[in-house]
C-alpha cells in the first residue's frame, strides 16, 4: 500500500507491513491506524538510513560549493542533534520544523521518534555493505562494487575540520 495514500485509506487495510517515518508514525498511532511492532532502530540498530549524494560535476558549480554546502549541512545537523537530545537548541529547531514542515503542534515533537543524524557525518560502511549484500541476494544488484569506492570523504573531512568533531552521546 502506498505511503502516499491518506491515513484513512490505509486504515481500511487488514494488515500491512511497512517502514514509515515520523511524523506519520505518531499520527497513525494516535488515529488507531498504525501499531508499532518495532522501531527501525530495534530491527536494524546499525543500519544507515541517511545518505548525502553529490553529483560528480559539483565542482563545476564553483569553488568550494561542496565544502560550503557540507559545512552548512553539518551546522544544521548539529542543531538537530542537540534538539533531538533535548538540548538548548531544541525550541529553535522545533520552531524551524513547524515553519517548514506539516507538523505544526510543538507538543507533538515530544512524542515522535526523532530520526538519528550523526553530528560528525560518520559512515557506517558495514551497514552499507550489509544493504548491498541484501539487494544482491534479492537480485536487485547484479554487480557489486566495493563500498569504499563509493565514498568520497573530501567534503566531510573539510566540514569536520572546519567545525571540529563533537562527542556523540
Amino acid at each position: 500500500m502506498s505511503e502516499r495514500l491518506p491515513l484513512h485509506t490505509r486504515a481500511r487495510a487488514a494488515l500491512a507491513e511497512r517502514v514509515q517515518t515520523e511524523p506519520l508514525v505518531h499520527a497513525g498511532v494516535v488515529r488507531g491506524v498504525h501499531q508499532i511492532m518495532a522501531t527501525q532502530e530495534e530491527m536494524y540498530p546499525t543500519t544507515s538510513r541517511l545518505y548525502l549524494l553529490f553529483s560528480s560535476s559539483i565542482e563545476r558549480l564553483g569553488p568550494q560549493v561542496g565544502e560550503r554546502f557540507l559545512v552548512a549541512y553539518l551546522r544544521g545537523a548539529r542543531d538537530y542533534y542537540d534538539a533531538m537530545r533535548g538540548g538548548p537548541k531544541r525550541k529553535h529547531v522545533i520552531d524551524v520544523l513547524m515553519k517548514y514542515t506539516s507538523l505544526k503542534d510543538p507538543a507533538q515533537y515530544d512524542k515522535i521518534q526523532w530520526e538519528y543524524v550523526d553530528p560528525n557525518i560518520e559512515f557506517n560502511v558495514e551497514s552499507m555493505q550489509d544493504q548491498e549484500d541484501w539487494y544482491a541476494a534479492q537480485g536487485a544488484v547484479t554487480k557489486k562494487v566495493p563500498i569504499e569506492s563509493m565514498i568520497d570523504r573530501r567534503f566531510v573531512d573539510y566540514a569536520v575540520g572546519k567545525l571540529g568533531r563533537i562527542p556523540v552521546k
